[in-house]
């Protein structure tokens, strides 16, 4: 399966927090031979994904083909990631850690 539709599906994995109501707009922009822009929104506990760039986004994560493909198998963290610079971020960083126990749970 391709690294998009991977990131794609993500949608239907996505555990919403049982004790917040989570909005958030995440740019992700992976770079390489697979490469892809995609940004995912949640709103309301409901997450849904686009092809392209949106500029008004929460956070935006900036990523290698190879890397993000580590972080998609559940190898690394988002939030492990960006502490050893595999990965650049601009925005609210501190959401890192809320897509790793929502978007991302499916590899715990």
């Amino acid at each position: 399966m391709s690294l998009k539709d991977m990131t794609k599906n993500l949608i239907y994995l996505f555990k919403a927090p049982e004790d917040e109501q989570m909005k958030s707009l995440i740019q992700i922009n992976v770079e390489g031979d697979e490469g892809f822009n995609m940004y995912i929104n949640i709103v309301d506990n409901k997450c849904t994904a686009f092809d392209g760039v949106n500029m008004n986004n929460d956070l935006t994560i900036y990523v290698k083909d190879e890397k993000w493909r580590a972080i998609l198998d559940g190898e690394i963290t988002l939030q492990k990631a960006f502490m050893t610079g595999l990965i650049k971020v601009t925005g609210n960083f501190m959401l890192l850690s809320k897509l790793d126990n929502t978007l991302l749970a499916y590899n715990k």
